[in-house]
């Protein structure tokens, strides 16, 4: 996925404020092992309309790229137990770092995409890491037979 301070400068060139970091909550994101989110803050001066639009768009977003986000979660988490668990924590990290920050870096800043075609694209590219994940489970990388000798 897209890291929480990238949500918020891709949303703040879109005129829309929102909050990234630990949140006072230290504590709670290392038990969680997460290490900042994204949240939007509702006041007063948003109107409903507003708030009906980002959320309908990031839902829609979400939900078109959520069979491609379980199918990565079943690789990584589920079949890997088997297999080589350094290889995913390299090739997730990479990911991230060489494909999703530059592609929401470049998206942002260098065309006039709204926020939500930013967050639509850079969401997207889980179908590239789902279709690599495939590749290696078919390969044998990530999951091998533990039960046989």
């Amino acid at each position: 996925g897209v890291h929480p301070h990238d949500i918020a400068e891709i949303m703040n060139a879109d005129r829309i404020c929102i909050r990234a970091g630990h949140h006072c909550a230290q504590p709670l994101m290392k038990f969680l092992n997460t290490p900042s989110t994204a949240r939007v803050s509702l006041m007063f001066y948003n109107t409903t309309d507003e708030v009906r639009h980002i959320a309908s768009r990031l839902i829609l977003i979400t939900s078109a790229v959520m069979p491609f986000h379980a199918y990565t979660n079943a690789c990584y988490f589920t079949l890997r137990s088997g297999g080589l668990t350094r290889l995913t924590m390299v090739y997730d990290c990479s990911f991230v770092w060489c494909v999703c920050i530059p592609l929401a870096f470049v998206l942002c800043r260098l065309t006039a995409l709204p926020f939500v075609g930013c967050y639509a694209a850079v969401t997207a590219t889980e179908g590239l890491k789902a279709l690599f994940g495939y590749h290696l489970v078919k390969q044998g990388k990530w999951i091998r037979n533990i039960v046989e000798g």
